[in-house]
């Protein structure tokens, strides 16, 4: 099961205060979400989850 927030609120996948989320072990910086391929943007993600 998926918070609400998940249908309705695209801000949710973007880290726009830029706050320090660490590193992965292979030195990726995390930011943002990754969103799948079918997804080019949060917006559409939402859209789309909610079909």
């Amino acid at each position: 099961e998926l918070i609400p927030e998940f249908y309705y609120l695209p801000e949710m996948f973007v880290n726009s205060n830029n706050y320090n989320l660490g590193v992965m072990d292979d030195g990726t910086v995390v930011s943002d979400v990754e969103l799948p391929p079918w997804a080019k943007t949060p917006e559409e993600f939402v859209r789309i989850n909610r079909l």
